[in-house]
């Protein structure tokens, strides 16, 4: 009774169209990583902006960090103003003013979690980035 049926074989049009599909994906990987390079090579940032993106980011940090009596707080305070400022694009002219902001905030944020030598490094730290770049304070 069957054996007049033929029976046909989908593999080799399943695996043809699974094929296909994987070469569209890597076609639209490559393409679109290379359109998001090119985006951000596009979009430079002068020194200037930085400067007022990072005086943003600092906000009102020295005078909110003093008047906090409790770590937690303090602590909440540091991690903020670090995440704000590693959101940041920085110019090639302000990677080193950025990298001491970052490592100082890093820093008094180990020292607020139980590292107390960590604590005044990060102070001393932040001091001297602030009084060697007089725009961040403005």
């Amino acid at each position: 009774m069957f054996h007049d049926i033929h029976h046909r074989n989908w593999f080799p049009f399943v695996l043809g169209f699974l094929s296909l599909l994987l070469l569209l994906f890597v076609v639209w990987a490559i393409v679109s990583k290379n359109s998001s390079e090119v985006i951000n090579e596009g979009s430079t940032i002068t020194f200037e902006q930085y400067q007022t993106s990072a005086r943003l980011a600092l906000g009102d940090f020295q005078n909110r960090y003093e008047t906090d009596t409790y770590w937690e707080a303090r602590l909440a305070l540091v991690s903020e103003v670090e995440q704000n400022l590693l959101a940041l694009r920085v110019p090639a002219e302000g990677r080193a003013v950025h990298f001491e902001l970052v490592s100082a905030m890093e820093l008094l944020k180990q020292g607020l979690s139980g590292e107390p030598n960590k604590l005044e490094e990060g102070q001393t730290r932040l001091q001297k980035v602030l009084s060697e770049n007089s725009w961040l304070q403005k």
